[in-house]
C-alpha cells in the first residue's frame, strides 16, 4: 500500500490497525522531558495493558526528525512509518504513543530571533505532526519565563555560535515582543484543529499528574506511580516519602485534590526563598526583566483565552 498514511498505526509484527493517537512533546523547556519520560515508564506494565507506548526517544528520534526534514510537512508513507513502529515493538493493539523533542520549538540558536522569541517555533511541531497524517495528535508545550530561557541557554556553551547569536538578540530585544501568547497562536494556527496543551513551568509540580495523563492520552486518572516526580527537586527527599506514603493510603487522584495536598507540602517543607531564583541576562536591566515579567503573566492570561489551546492549571 503507498500514499499517505491514514488513522492507523503499527502493531509489533507492522499491520496496521485503527484506533490509535499520539501526544508530541515539543518543548520548550527541555527540564521537562527527562522526567516525565520516567515517571510514565514507572508505569509501563499499566500502560502497555491499556495499549499505550511510551518508548525512549533514542529509538525514533533520529528517524522522526530525518524524515520530519525531508517531508516538510507532508504525510509520511505508510511503510516508512511502519518500519520505525517494528522498531519500537509497540503494543499489539497500541491504541496511543507518546513522543517528544524539546528542541522543536527551536534551539539556543533560534531562542530569539526576527525580534521574536522562538520565530520558528510552528515549523518543526508542524513537520511531525504532519508526518503522522490522519493519526489524530495533540502538541504538548511548556512555557517558561523568556528570561529563565535565555539565561539557560546563555549558561549552557558560553563559547558556542549559537550562543553569540543569542547574545546579539539580547541586545536589541523588546521585552513586548517576547510573547509566548504569539509562539502559541502561531502554532495553532499552522495545526488548525489539534488540540494543544500547555503548562507553566511555575505550576508544573502542582499539574504534574494532570501533565502525565496528557502525555498518556488519558482521560482518566488511573496512574498512580510518579505522580509526585514534579515535586522531585522541591522536596526534601523524607517529605516526598512521607507524600507518596500519605497519597498510597488516601486513594483519591482528583486532580483538585492532589494539587492541593502538594501545595500543603510545599508550604510546609520548602523555604519560601527556595522557591525563587534570581535570574539576571547581561544587557537586559531592572526595568527590562520587570517588563518582561508583566508581558509573561499577561501572556499566560491570554493562553487560557485561546481557541484550542488548554492551559493546565492547579
Amino acid at each position: 500500500m503507498d500514499g499517505a498514511t491514514g488513522p492507523v498505526a503499527a502493531s509489533g509484527d507492522g499491520e496496521v490497525t485503527a484506533r490509535f493517537s499520539a501526544t508530541l512533546f515539543v518543548g520548550a523547556d527541555d527540564g521537562v522531558e527527562v522526567p516525565l519520560l520516567a515517571a510514565l515508564r514507572r508505569n509501563t506494565a499499566l500502560l502497555q495493558a491499556l495499549g499505550i507506548d511510551v518508548p525512549l526517544p533514542r529509538y525514533y528520534r533520529r528517524q522522526f526528525r530525518a524524515l520530519a526534514e525531508r517531508l516538510e510537512g507532508a504525510a509520511a508513507p505508510r511503510e516508512e512509518l511502519s518500519d520505525i513502529w517494528k522498531r519500537l515493538r509497540l503494543p499489539d493493539e497500541p491504541r496511543h504513543g507518546f513522543f517528544s523533542d524539546a528542541t522543536l520549538l527551536g534551539g539556543a540558536d533560534r531562542l530569539l530571533g526576527d525580534g521574536r522569541l522562538l520565530p520558528d517555533a510552528h515549523l518543526r511541531p508542524t513537520w511531525w505532526r504532519a508526518m503522522f497524517g490522519e493519526i489524530p495528535c495533540t502538541l504538548m508545550v511548556a512555557v517558561a519565563q523568556p528570561l529563565a530561557l535565555v539565561s539557560a541557554a546563555l549558561a549552557r556553551d558560553p563559547q558556542a555560535d549559537a550562543t553569540a547569536r543569542l547574545r546579539a538578540e539580547i541586545a536589541s530585544a523588546d521585552p513586548r515582543a517576547l510573547s509566548w501568547a504569539e509562539v502559541i497562536g502561531r502554532l495553532v494556527e499552522a495545526n488548525p484543529g489539534v488540540p494543544v496543551v500547555v503548562w507553566s513551568r511555575e505550576e508544573q509540580p502542582y499539574t504534574w499528574p494532570v501533565l502525565m495523563h496528557v502525555a498518556a492520552g488519558l482521560p482518566e486518572m488511573v496512574v498512580t506511580d510518579g505522580l509526585c516526580d514534579g515535586l522531585a527537586d522541591l522536596l526534601p527527599a523524607e517529605a516526598l516519602q512521607s507524600l507518596e506514603t500519605f497519597l498510597a493510603a488516601k486513594d483519591n487522584l482528583d486532580p483538585a485534590f492532589l494539587a492541593g495536598v502538594f501545595e500543603a507540602y510545599v508550604d510546609k517543607f520548602v523555604p519560601p526563598e527556595q522557591l525563587y531564583q534570581v535570574i539576571s541576562v547581561p544587557g537586559w536591566d531592572e526595568d527590562f526583566v520587570r517588563r518582561l515579567a508583566d508581558s509573561y503573566e499577561r501572556d499566560l492570561a491570554a493562553l487560557r483565552r485561546m481557541p484550542g489551546v488548554k492551559v493546565l492549571s492547579a
